[in-house]
This record gives C-alpha cells, structure tokens and sequence, in this order.
C-alpha cells in the first residue's frame, strides 16, 4: 500500500493548527512527504471546500476470525487500492491504524464537488467484489465520518475529532455509508 507516512500527516495538521498522535502502519512515501507542507499551508490562507473524511473497514474482525489474517489483509489491501487513488492534489489519503483510514480533501470548488467525489468514491468501493476461499462471495464496505473544514473546525485535531464522531453516527446508522458532521 502507498500511503504517506505519519510525518506527511503531521504535516498537514500541524499547518492547520492541530496535532496528530501516533499512526499505525502506514507505509512512507518520501516524495510525497517532502511536498506536502507547501500544499498544507497553501491549503490553510486558500482551502476552498476542505473536509476530513474517517474511514472504517466494515466487518474486518468477522473476516479475520472467519477467513484468518492472510484475507483480512487482502480485504484490507483491496480497500487501500480504490482509497490510495485520493492521494494527489487534492487529496492525501493514509492509514491511522488496524482497518482505519484518514482522507484528507482539499482545493474543491465546493462541499457539493466533495459531496459527489464522496459519492463516486462509495461507488468504486461498493462494486469491489471479494471471493473468499470458502467459495462466498462479498462486497467491500467502509462506513466513514465527514467533517468540514471552516470556522468552527479550522485545526487539524478538530476536524479528526468531528469525523471520528460522523464515523461513529454512520456505523451506528446502517455500515457502509457515510455521513457528516453536524453540531
């Protein structure tokens, strides 16, 4: 998986005035990380639409106890590949730990443009089809948590904790979907 290491993280919430703790797993990308606190701090005097988007593999203990580990990490891999392609110019998408993901989406025209992105995102995701070794068959699934960026969440710390709540109300609201924060 090429994901951008913790430090590209930090980067980036650290230019919009929050912390990151410690990140697992993630693989580092020394290119990207080299160049993202220019478009972190770009991004913070012009964002345009910004949100942080948290991620959860759906079901991943169920795989993992069903299947063993080699195809929970085949889940996991499969999952990282359709999120990996975020990562460019408006995006920087990595892995926080175990089945999480944190997507970071910047210099969109609107929320609307983010909104549609989101949207074209859970489709790429739903049509990912699985087969296990037992002959079964499944379909990925990610429930994730959206949080805008502006003037109630303009720090990095912030907006990880209003996605982590969004998260929490999309798995507690059917799995597989994704919702936004709101107060």
């Amino acid at each position: 998986m090429g994901f951008p290491s913790q430090e590209l993280f930090k980067a980036v919430f650290q230019s919009f005035g929050g912390s990151c703790g410690k990140r697992n797993g993630a693989k580092s990308q020394k290119d990207a990380a080299a160049g993202v606190q220019g478009t972190a701090a770009a991004g913070h005097r012009n964002p345009g639409a910004a949100a942080m988007v948290m991620m959860d593999l759906d079901n991943f203990k169920g795989i993992n106890d069903r299947y063993g580990h080699d195809w929970g990490d085949e889940y996991l891999r499969r999952c990282a590949r359709i999120l990996e392609k975020s990562n460019g110019e408006r995006g920087i998408a990595a892995r926080r730990s175990g089945d999480e993901f944190c997507l970071f989406l910047h210099h969109f025209s609107s929320r609307e443009e983010i909104a549609n992105y989101m949207e074209e995102l859970y489709g790429e995701i739903r049509a990912g089809e699985i087969t296990f070794p037992d002959g079964s068959t499944g379909f990925l699934r990610i429930s994730s948590g959206l949080a805008w960026y502006g003037e109630s969440l303009n720090s990095g710390s912030m907006l990880l904790r209003a996605a982590d709540y969004a998260l929490y109300d999309a798995k507690n609201n059917g799995k597989g979907i994704w919702k936004q924060y709101s107060l």
